[in-house]
């Protein structure tokens, strides 16, 4: 399912009016979008992926319960909320919560333009997962994904195959301060084409490529480029196609 904010508003709204007053009065819409990611996997469990991730092959996540989150590929975090999943109802999202909610009492007003990064990092963004890790009894309640499989950075990329690494995040950081992204248009016609064929085939495809132009593997259009690891992404594509 893809999310919109008023999806999103709805179901914090519904199932956790508890919360709603605090979610609602965050003032930065992007502290929204993290912190429904906890909402969601609280109320449906599952996976949640953010758009820019890319996926070489079927993920082989741990099955022991606890709640799944990335290991960071930045500086001192921890983890990302890019890629985690759990079970519904995990008591990990609760404590993420607790977090949230207690920044937002004590920094209910939009900080200045050049200090919203750091801001939405720690209000609702990986630095507010670390805080529920190491100080909120989170630790015991996660497994973390291995970096170098699953969330490789800029050193590591060049090294990244469909057979090294799960998940890549192609990391666009459209949600920081001064970023634009002029993103893609969906072609829905290609995408169901695409579902039927990975089907068929028994393998697992994804339905963002990159690239310029069509690659021979599908009908859709590429309208955009996007990521800072183009090259490695397309020599990819390149050796998919090389073998149909």
């Amino acid at each position: 399912m893809l999310w919109n904010d008023d999806d999103v508003e709805f179901l914090v709204k519904t199932k956790y009016p508890e919360e709603y007053k605090w979610f609602k009065a965050m003032p930065m819409n992007i502290e929204r979008v993290d912190a429904a990611r906890s909402f969601i996997l609280h109320a449906y469990g599952g996976l949640y992926a953010d758009m820019d991730y890319y996926c070489y092959k079927k993920l082989e996540l741990p099955e022991d319960g606890k709640a799944i989150l990335v290991a960071s590929n930045m500086g001192e975090e921890i983890v990302q909320n890019s890629l985690m999943a759990s079970p519904r109802g995990h008591e990990f999202w609760k404590l993420t919560f607790k977090a949230m909610a207690d920044f937002n009492k004590e920094h209910p007003v939009k900080p200045e333009r050049e200090k919203e990064g750091v801001f939405v990092l720690e209000a609702t963004g990986p630095n507010m997962l670390g805080r529920v890790v190491q100080k909120m009894g989170g630790l015991s309640l996660i497994e973390k994904l291995d970096r170098l499989k699953y969330n490789p950075g800029v050193v590591e990329s060049p090294n990244c195959t469909r057979e090294t690494c799960f998940t890549r995040h192609l990391m666009t950081g459209c949600w920081a301060v001064g970023a634009k992204c002029a993103g893609w248009q969906r072609e829905l016609v290609g995408e169901r084409r695409l579902n039927l064929a990975a089907r068929k085939a028994k393998s697992i495809s994804s339905l963002l490529q990159i690239g310029e132009k069509d690659t021979g593997l599908h009908d859709i259009e590429f309208y955009r480029t996007v990521g800072p690891h183009l090259a490695v992404w397309q020599k990819h594509l390149d050796s998919i196609d090389s073998q149909k």
